[in-house]
């Protein structure tokens, strides 16, 4: 029992690791500037069509809505408006396929670190590009969004806004670990297999280097 405890330690210790330390180092001191932009022109730039519609009817009120209708019901029918047409699960969609390349990019280099990482990585992209292309097929079904007779009619599809949500924290994930293997100097070997092998065989040939070895003629050397 003693030993099972002890496991459920590791394994849970293992994966608290693999979720917080690629975060960590895309909210650290030395890449937060990286990741803002990579934010701004990976997420917020991709969305400039919704954020443009947002305006066109929430600021503009384009086509005319009736003043009955406060400034949040106008942003939730611009909203609405995308999600009829899929947009959210599309972005997703396009988002995670988007960082596929450069995640097995790494494996046709023979560069070995953070393998279980870019793996994971790999495994919810792929899920993420299954499951969105299903949703997206749906997403029109039983979505109504117009104005008639003065009446704004709004179906907001949070399931979509889920999507999109994961679609960012894979992403980023994915992102955090390309900043990871390029910082040589900060090793993470509680999450880097191929980097623990590799310090423990620099420990070992430390140890063979200075443990003494009998010469020619009793020499010690």
């Amino acid at each position: 029992m003693k030993n099972f405890w002890s496991y459920i330690k590791w394994f849970v210790g293992k994966v608290w690791a693999y979720v917080t330390i690629p975060f960590l180092t895309f909210l650290s001191r030395k890449y937060l500037i990286r990741s803002v932009l990579w934010f701004i022109f990976t997420v917020g730039l991709s969305l400039i069509g919704t954020i443009a519609n947002i305006i066109k009817i929430a600021f503009l009120n384009i086509p005319r809505i009736d003043e009955k209708y406060t400034f949040w019901d106008r942003v939730v029918y611009s909203v609405s408006q995308d999600c009829k047409s899929g947009t959210f699960y599309t972005f997703a969609i396009v988002l995670v396929a988007s960082m596929l390349y450069p995640l097995f990019e790494g494996f046709l280099k023979h560069e070995f670190n953070y393998i279980n990482a870019r793996v994971l990585s790999i495994i919810a992209a792929l899920l993420l590009l299954v499951f969105g292309g299903m949703f997206y097929s749906f997403s029109s079904v039983g979505n109504k969004t117009c104005v008639e007779s003065g009446e704004l009619i709004s179906h907001v599809d949070w399931y979509q806004f889920g999507f999109l949500l994961l679609a960012i924290i894979v992403a980023s994930y994915s992102f955090s670990v390309g900043l990871m293997i390029e910082d040589k100097d900060n090793p993470h070997p509680e999450i880097d297999d191929f980097a623990d092998a590799d310090s423990q065989n620099v420990e070992r040939l430390k140890a063979k280097v200075k443990k003494p070895v009998d010469g020619i003629d009793n020499v010690t050397i």
